[in-house]
């Protein structure tokens, strides 16, 4: 099997050797965080660690999935008895396997936001949305009730602490109209918030937020379940601890108490400077004699790209700090950052630059590229601008859907073809 340690730099290799004991691997986007973790798993296995013993864990499916494949290309088996998982599969793998101390049938269900959204729908009549508009479909307003009540779980915010916030806005509120409305569609989306955990309950299911809930509530108060798997998995690796939630927080809070875990995240002088919300800084007070690798310079982004994305956080009110630094040799290129007050001003400044790019200086549509977060989020708004302006595109991500207009697609198990979706060819959007 290949050497966990050929092509690592100097600090990589520190990492990936590191004796035991707390510690945290920074750098900034492309420095090489993910491998020195999915190096150092490689690296414990060939010394002699069980792969029982070893927890992986990433805040995506998808990047814990990437995490694998790296890690079975170094490892010969057993590595599939390595839990390297996303956060929401272990907190899923962890209430199946304690499902009789967490309270819950081991058989329970993992529902999407999707399904919730349908549910609610299904009992539109019933929630009294009198202070929200519904405008004639109620499906936007209920997906956007959906979306709120997970980011309360995230935030370890219940359905009382939004009433108890609303009553308290309502009486601040006085003879002010907006204010008093304000309160009022707030209690509407704390009693939104019950029933939707109500119907939750009634079936069997959780979401995705109650998954991480129900896991931090069982590790808090069974001290049994929390020794065992702290007993059971000797080795814990985090990646991109910055984008952890708070309630994602509280969970490794339980799980990293004992020795040997590893984590990652980015640029520790501006996460630091972010106060004492900063998920890193938050691990250095847990472990004062954490050791501390800086990885330094990024393999993957250039200077310029680097501190356009520093812009784009300070912009936004994140740390400032100094950036970090870029790949060699890489073009700098130009940087513009847009500032816009909407979805639709932001997709019509993008197509506007696009027909500008065309007309003007003569760029060929294929070789401009949009990258947006989302196709079904970001990609109907910047569509409609292109269309707008008759600059040629094509969305990629999504197969195109045959009942509706040429430039929308749709998802998997859409019911205008039961074909399975096709992997778009290569255009820039």
């Amino acid at each position: 099997m290949p050497d966990p340690l050929d092509g690592l730099s100097a600090a990589q290799r520190a990492a990936v050797t590191h004796p035991g004991g707390p510690l945290l691997v920074a750098g900034g986007p492309g420095s090489g965080k993910t491998r020195v973790v999915t190096r150092r798993i490689a690296w414990l296995v060939e010394h002699g660690v069980p792969a029982t013993a070893i927890l992986g864990l990433a805040f995506s499916s998808a990047a814990a999935e990437r995490m694998r494949c790296q890690v079975e290309a170094l490892v010969e088996r057993p590595y599939d008895e390595l839990w390297i998982v996303g956060f929401g599969d272990l907190c899923r793998r962890l209430l199946r396997e304690e499902a009789l101390e967490a309270g819950l049938d081991p058989f329970f269900v993992s529902v999407t936001r999707a399904d919730r959204v349908a549910l609610l729908l299904e009992r539109i009549d019933d929630l009294r949305l009198s202070h929200h508009e519904i405008r004639g479909n109620p499906a936007p307003l209920v997906a956007s009730l959906v979306a709120r009540i997970d980011q309360l779980k995230e935030s370890l915010v219940g359905p009382g602490d939004v009433r108890r916030r609303a009553e308290g806005l309502l009486g601040r509120a006085g003879d002010d109209p907006a204010a008093r409305a304000r309160a009022e569609r707030e209690l509407e989306v704390a009693a939104v918030y019950d029933r939707h955990d109500d119907l939750l309950a009634e079936r069997g299911a959780l979401d995705s937020g109650d998954l991480v809930l129900r896991t931090e509530r069982l590790l808090r108060e069974r001290t049994g379940v929390r020794q065992r798997v702290a007993h059971r998995f000797g080795h814990l690796l985090v990646d991109d601890l910055q984008d952890a939630s708070r309630a994602q927080s509280a969970v490794l809070g339980h799980l990293r108490g004992h020795g040997d875990v590893t984590v990652t995240g980015d640029d520790v002088g501006a996460l630091l400077a972010g106060g004492d919300d900063s998920k890193l800084l938050a691990f250095l007070e847990e472990h004062p004699h954490a050791t501390r690798v800086d990885l330094g310079r990024s393999r993957r982004c250039g200077q310029r790209i680097l501190e356009a994305a520093g812009a784009v956080a300070a912009a936004g009110g994140g740390p400032g700090g100094k950036p970090a630094r870029g790949r060699e040799g890489v073009a700098a290129g130009e940087v513009r950052f847009w500032r816009c007050a909407s979805e639709r001003a932001q997709a019509q400044m993008v197509a506007g630059e696009a027909e500008r790019l065309i007309a003007v200086e003569g760029v060929p549509p294929e070789e401009i590229g949009v990258l947006v977060p989302s196709v079904r989020g970001e990609g109907g708004a910047l569509a409609s601008a292109l269309e707008e302006r008759a600059v040629p595109f094509r969305l990629e991500g999504r197969r195109r859907c045959s009942s509706a207009p040429r430039s929308a697609t749709c998802w998997p198990g859409c019911a205008c073809s039961p074909t399975p979706p096709t992997r778009a060819r290569r255009y820039a959007r």
